[in-house]
C-alpha cells in the first residue's frame, strides 16, 4: 500500500485514482502523519450507504441481529398480491 504525502497526491491524483481502481488502497500523509486512506468502493459499500441514510432519516430500521437460517427455509404465507400491496400502502399512508 503506498504511502504518499498530500503535494504529491495534489500532483498525481490521476495516477493514484488509477491505482485506486485497480483495488490498492492509498495512504495519505500531512507532515509525515497519515491522515486519510483512499479505498476502492464495491457495490456493498454504495448499497449500505444507501440504506444508512434511510435509518438516519427515519425511513428503515437496521437490523438488530441476523435471521436464523431456517427463517429462509418457511412458506411464504399465501397473502393475494393485491391485499399485500393494499396494506403496504396503509402503512406509508400513516406516516
Amino acid at each position: 500500500m503506498p504511502s504518499i504525502t498530500l503535494t504529491e497526491l495534489e500532483k498525481n491524483l490521476r495516477d493514484y485514482l488509477k491505482e485506486v481502481r485497480a483495488g490498492h488502497e492509498v495512504v495519505i500523509r500531512d507532515r509525515n502523519r497519515p491522515f486519510a486512506k483512499l479505498v476502492p468502493v464495491h457495490e456493498d459499500d454504495e448499497l449500505e450507504a444507501h440504506v444508512l441514510k434511510l435509518a438516519a432519516a427515519g425511513k428503515v430500521r437496521l437490523p438488530t441481529a441476523e435471521l436464523p437460517p431456517e427463517f429462509w427455509d418457511e412458506p411464504g404465507a399465501d397473502v393475494p398480491l393485491a391485499d399485500l400491496l393494499a396494506a403496504v400502502r396503509a402503512d406509508r399512508d400513516e406516516d
